[in-house]
């Protein structure tokens, strides 16, 4: 499934409403399968921080915090999740940071908030 889903999030990155249901999928997904789908979570990684730099969808945030939620207490994944959560930072600063960056995206906030919490 993960291929699909991939090749979704490449082909439809510009369309936020894609991007987030697609999120979903791999939500559900990785809650459903649990830890057995640890061996998804570098490429799943990846791809969601080379996606969010290129468009900043808060979903990517989300799909980030619930990744944490689920592979945090994995010792093989930790550092992972510390090196995606600091590649999150930079971009999301960024965009934040412009006139009204607060007011005018209030879900990156969220979403932002919950991954770092």
């Amino acid at each position: 499934m993960w291929p699909v889903l991939s090749a979704t999030f490449n082909k439809y990155l510009p369309d936020v409403r894609t991007m987030e249901r697609c999120g979903r999928v791999v939500k559900f997904a990785i809650r459903c399968v649990g830890r057995q789908s640890a061996h998804l979570l570098e490429p799943i990684v990846k791809q969601i921080l080379s996606l969010y730099n290129q468009y900043q969808h808060s979903c990517f945030l989300y799909l980030g915090s619930v990744l944490v939620t689920e592979f945090a207490n994995e010792p093989g994944c930790i550092e992972g999740l510390d090196n995606m959560m600091q590649a999150f930072i930079t971009p999301t600063f960024t965009l934040l940071q412009e006139n009204n960056g607060l007011k005018n995206h209030p879900d990156t906030v969220e979403d932002f908030f919950r991954l770092c919490s």
